[in-house]
């Protein structure tokens, strides 16, 4: 997860400053592991987090919360922010969102114990 979260922030931080279109489909080309690595990491940890008799739970969760509210949140905010600024200016806002969503994860991981490698459990 950390890996995809930093794809993210710098795709972020590449949209935020390249002024080369081309250079923008580079940049795009992080996406398949910002994206695939999230979901990949995600659903394995959902399953942990939450053992073996929560799991569907958990999944579905991660789902509601990734592609249904976080859609959604960022359709209408981004909508709402684009009328106000340049879409430069909500990139580098969603690096510092980026920055700040990995740090809660790397704290975060370090509270609950994420950060010693054990096998998912599957008994």
């Amino acid at each position: 997860i950390t890996l995809a979260l930093l794809a993210h922030l710098l795709r972020f931080i590449a949209f935020g400053f390249i002024s080369v279109p081309e250079w923008l489909i580079v940049a795009q080309l992080l996406h398949g592991l910002s994206f695939g690595g999230f979901l990949v990491a995600s659903v394995p940890l959902a399953h942990r987090l939450a053992g073996r008799e929560h799991a569907a739970t958990a999944q579905s969760l991660l789902s509601t919360m990734s592609f249904g509210f976080g859609s959604i949140t960022g359709a209408l905010v981004g909508g709402a922010l684009l009328d106000q600024v340049t879409t430069y200016v909500i990139f580098r806002g969603a690096a510092v969102l980026m920055v700040l969503t990995l740090v809660l994860f790397l704290v975060g991981s370090r509270v609950v114990g994420l950060d010693e490698r054990r096998p998912a459990d599957t008994a």
